[in-house]
């Protein structure tokens, strides 16, 4: 049998910053902090206001880094390499990849080529913003056998990681 010890637990508060569109979601990386209050501790609130200002700060460089994938031109080929980089890593890495791999790449260009949602938007025709946005649909529609599954791999598990690697490798497409 369980106890509950007052005193003994806390309520904390992670700092998430989350891209919604329809069902692609992403919790963006490098967002590390959360607010952690013991319930045996006094309420700070000044504390707690300090650290939501950082929140604040993520969620503005959220915002620039959106802005620059969506300005920064890619060709196909490079639009292929992140896919093939983001869902393939070993593929990539050793130039052998299999034959339903490649046949994966294909769908998310063509999600990427106009098929995706979004993909006819100004913002995502030939850029990074829209190959980012063409993996994340795939992984959140096609990875896995239920939504429920989708969304908890989305946010706890393989995909929500391989999303937040596409992210980080999309910026770095934007350097």
């Amino acid at each position: 049998q369980k106890r509950l010890i007052i005193g003994t637990s806390s309520t904390i508060a992670k700092f998430m910053t989350l891209r919604l569109v329809c069902l692609n979601g992403m919790v963006l990386p490098n967002v590390n902090g959360q607010i952690k209050v013991p319930h045996s501790a006094d309420f700070d609130i000044s504390e707690v206001a300090r650290q939501l200002e950082v929140a604040a700060t993520i969620h503005e460089q959220a915002e620039e880094d959106a802005q620059r994938m969506a300005t920064q031109r890619i060709s196909d080929e490079r639009a292929a390499e992140l896919v093939l980089r983001v869902l393939d890593p070993k593929g990539f890495e050793s130039g052998d990849v299999s034959t339903k791999q490649k046949n994966i790449v294909a769908d998310v260009l063509k999600l990427y080529g106009g098929a995706g949602y979004g993909a006819n938007m100004k913002s995502a025709q030939g850029t990074v913003w829209g190959a980012l946005n063409a993996i994340t649909q795939h992984i959140d529609h096609n990875v896995g056998r239920t939504d429920n599954n989708r969304i908890r791999e989305a946010y706890f598990g393989k995909t929500g990681k391989q999303k937040s690697n596409a992210y980080s490798l999309a910026l770095e497409l934007c350097a």
